[in-house]
């Protein structure tokens, strides 16, 4: 089973493999971390900056639920591969 501590290379090795898991809904998961990972980017970016300070507590929510996102996906890509 692949998890957070797997490397990238092994995750996709073990996509490729013929194997049921890591299936589509893993990599499914795994895509979904990825997109919350680039907003958080985004908003890393944002916060704090002088012309955005009136919006700086939004912007750290929405990064904070970003950050779950992410969570609950790799937990999901996970119980994905156990099912």
């Amino acid at each position: 089973m692949y998890d957070r501590n797997s490397t990238i290379d092994a995750f996709l090795i073990g996509t490729a493999a013929k194997q049921p898991a890591p299936g589509g809904g893993s990599v499914a998961a795994l895509a979904g971390a990825l997109s919350a990972a680039m907003g958080q980017m985004v908003l890393s970016y944002s916060i704090g900056r002088k012309d955005l300070l009136p919006f700086d507590a939004e912007l750290k929510q929405a990064a904070h639920g970003f950050e779950q996102a992410r969570e609950v996906l790799l937990r999901l890509m996970v119980e994905d591969q156990e099912a």
